[in-house]
């Protein structure tokens, strides 16, 4: 048993005594040499404890050591943290820990990076973020910021600041910003805009078109709501923002003007509705004769051109013209009435080639007798020159009266000796019409109702006063006459403000209207075709068709032709006119007689704005000045009258080659293009401008019977067809 004990310790233990002599307190008293060096002296402790141990259990079995202890013990050890460079370079960052330089960061730029909105950019981008983040401290990053000349960013992160360097300073497009706009482009959003009455009627433009622009040039879907008045719009995101921005624009750059009508003048808010439509300007009300007109920020041409659209509207109130009425005396059964058995009606009435208007009309209607008119024949046409035989015309009181005679003594200017040679008596062919109220929604139920008697239905327009217009039209047997002499004419006409206290022309106390006419004749050479119309969107527009000119212009002297052979004939006359209509139920056509008592002007004096624009105009069709069409005077006071515009017109014009006994009478037809509302219309006109020689006179009403009978009676003319649509 005590054998056993002192058996010798194994590996294992002598590893055991090893750890605890290590944990032992002797390890702490160190000799002084293991001070000196910490690891060498650890193993020579280490190795003594060892063998003391190893000796005292193997006593018995110790053998003879060949090497000296003392000696080994005294032999120089190396010191490897001296020996290795790894401490200096721990020491020399710990020493340069706090300085640092732009080259430091500089060193992680790349040279370049993959195209936007592709997966490589922003793996590249998360990339070169997280390898600054690992490189550097934040209070580095800070530093960096200061040395770049950085705003910090709003959230003071490694990250985000790292971001903001590659962002701003190396130029990288934001991430977070491509991936905004990918999410923009992808997903559908709908918002609502809301607007008032002015900025809803602008963002439509003329008949939507602007609207319908808008919508494909930002690809989105709009439609409009009413209550609220707003603009809803469907799109994807970032189409949304681009018309969001366009929108804000678009209301911030809305321009307004004042216009003042003339005295005494209104116009109506369908009428108004009706300028806002063609001009592309919103027009309102804002007292008894001031408007306010809205645009479009730079489109002066349009609030322009919708001033004299009102203007124009302003003119176009109705007037109290005189009418007589043509029937057939061969008719007459009873000695107390003059007027024929037949009934009349009224027929609703369209035309597609009326002359504009601005104000709204309502539902027109024209005096016909009922289904008699078609039963006429060639045969029955030359019975009928009731006009030259007087007796067949009489006023709404049903008096016969003689045509001539009711000229005389209501136009005074016809028999002043010192005029007479100015005045000219113009008849033009078209419709006498009847209008409904303009409230009414559109009906072909006539105001008058039922067949009638022509006492009755004239005893009705003298106590009802019904509103009535006349609508000029080309006379059938003009229809397919071929064109001779034409002329091309740029013709203006202003009209005199009413004065207060005016009555019924038809009165003997009331003056007629005043007018300035300027007209421009342009003169092409024989060898080169007619010019072709020329209109500007604006409304105004120079030479594309003709006009009847007055009795007058044939006198004006033209002025030099300029390089492209074309001869300019201006003329400027003012005076006065006065008008009668003469209603013929028993034909297919009415007929306007027009006074026009005026004086042609010399150039030098016109009115300063008519002759300003004569010249810029001149220089605009010769090419002598590169620019825009002048805009057409719009108000001019001369001789102390103030003159508004009524119309605009460029009128092509064909002196019709037909039959006269007198030289005096010549009949024009005429094609007009007005410049306001764009619209043509077609007429025809015959001049007397002798009305105090009887021969002149009966020419003059051979004329307008043959141009105003139910069928064609001139043999050089076409085809009989009929232009008024009467149903």
């Amino acid at each position: 048993m005590s054998g056993l004990l002192r058996r010798p310790l194994c590996h294992a233990c002598h590893r055991l005594h090893f750890s605890r002599a290590f944990a032992s307190t002797s390890f702490l008293s160190l000799p002084p040499s293991a001070h000196e060096d910490p690891v060498a002296g650890l193993f020579q402790h280490v190795n003594k404890s060892s063998k003391q141990k190893s000796s005292r259990t193997n006593s018995g079995t110790r053998t003879k050591r060949t090497v000296d202890e003392s000696s080994k013990a005294a032999a120089p050890r190396r010191n490897l943290l001296k020996e290795s460079k790894l401490q200096d370079y721990l020491d020399l960052i710990a020493s340069t820990s706090q300085e640092i330089t732009l080259a430091d960061i500089e060193r992680c730029k790349p040279a370049g990076h993959a195209a936007p909105r592709t997966p490589e950019y922003e793996q590249q981008y998360n990339s070169l973020v997280e390898t600054l983040v690992r490189s550097f401290s934040l209070h580095q990053l800070r530093q960096f910021l200061v040395l770049y000349h950085l705003d910090m960013p709003t959230r003071r992160t490694k990250w985000d600041i790292a971001a903001n360097i590659i962002e701003r300073q190396w130029n990288w497009p934001s991430l977070t910003t491509i991936k905004k706009e990918k999410k923009e482009w992808t997903e559908i959003a709908t918002e609502t805009f809301p607007l008032d009455v002015r900025q809803s009627f602008l963002i439509l433009g003329k008949d939507g078109a602007d609207l319908l622009a808008l919508s494909s040039e930002f690809n989105v879907h709009v439609s409009f709501s009413v209550n609220p008045l707003s603009l809803k719009v469907e799109g994807l995101r970032g189409s949304m923002g681009n018309l969001r921005r366009y929108i804000e624009e678009f209301k911030l750059g809305i321009q307004e003007q004042m216009f003042k009508l003339p005295p005494g003048r209104t116009v109506e808010s369908d009428s108004l509705q009706r300028i806002s439509r063609l001009s592309g300007v919103f027009i309102e009300n804002q007292g008894s004769d001031v408007i306010r007109l809205s645009y479009r920020n730079g489109d002066d041409r349009a609030a322009h051109f919708a001033k004299r659209l009102t203007m124009r509207a302003a003119f176009e109130v109705t007037q109290e013209v005189p009418l007589l009425v043509h029937f057939q005396p061969e008719n007459t059964l009873s000695s107390s009435s003059p007027f024929p058995p037949a009934t009349y009606s009224l027929y609703p009435f369209l035309s597609s080639r009326s002359a504009p208007r601005l104000s709204n009309t309502g539902n027109l209607f024209r005096i016909r007798r009922v289904g008699e008119w078609f039963k006429y024949s060639s045969d029955s046409v030359p019975k009928a020159k009731v006009l030259a035989d007087g007796g067949a015309i009489a006023d709404l009181s049903g008096t016969t009266v003689d045509l001539k005679n009711v000229l005389l003594n209501h136009f005074p200017e016809i028999l002043r000796n010192d005029n007479r040679s100015n005045t000219v008596i113009t008849a033009s062919f078209g419709h006498y019409l009847v209008s409904s109220d303009a409230s009414q929604r559109t009906s072909i139920t006539p105001p008058l109702q039922g067949n009638w008697e022509l006492s009755k239905i004239l005893a009705w327009l003298e106590s009802q006063k019904p509103n009535s217009l006349f609508v000029p039209s080309l006379p059938v047997p003009l229809l397919n006459l071929p064109p001779a002499q034409q002329r091309l004419i740029h013709r203006l006409v202003y009209q005199s403000f009413p004065m207060d206290g005016e009555e019924s022309l038809f009165g003997g106390a009331t003056s007629p209207t005043k007018i300035l006419k300027f007209e421009l004749g342009l003169e092409m050479p024989e060898s080169k075709p007619p010019a072709q119309d020329y209109n500007s969107s604006g409304g105004e527009a120079v030479p594309d068709h003709e006009e009847e000119g007055s009795a007058n212009s044939s006198k004006a002297p033209a002025t030099p032709s300029n390089e492209l052979g074309v001869a300019l004939q201006p003329t400027c006359s003012v005076g006065s006119l006065r008008k009668l209509d003469l209603m013929m139920p028993d034909r297919p056509m009415d007929i306007r007689f027009t006074v026009l008592n005026s004086s042609l002007l010399l150039q030098d004096s016109w009115p300063e704005d008519l002759r300003s624009y004569f010249h810029e105009l001149t220089n605009f069709l010769t090419f002598a000045a590169q620019g825009q069409q002048p805009e057409t005077p719009l108000t001019f006071v001369y001789q102390g009258i103030k003159y508004g515009l009524q119309s605009s017109s460029t009128v092509r014009q064909n002196l019709e080659p037909l039959p006269s006994n007198d030289a005096s009478v010549h009949t024009a037809s005429e094609s007009i293009l007005d410049l306001e509302s764009n619209q043509r219309s077609r007429e025809c006109q015959v001049t007397c401008e002798n009305i105090q020689s009887d021969d002149s006179w009966i020419a003059f009403l051979t004329q307008c019977n043959l141009l105003s009978s139910p069928s064609d009676p001139i043999s050089l003319m076409g085809n009989d067809r009929d232009t008024s649509s009467n149903v």
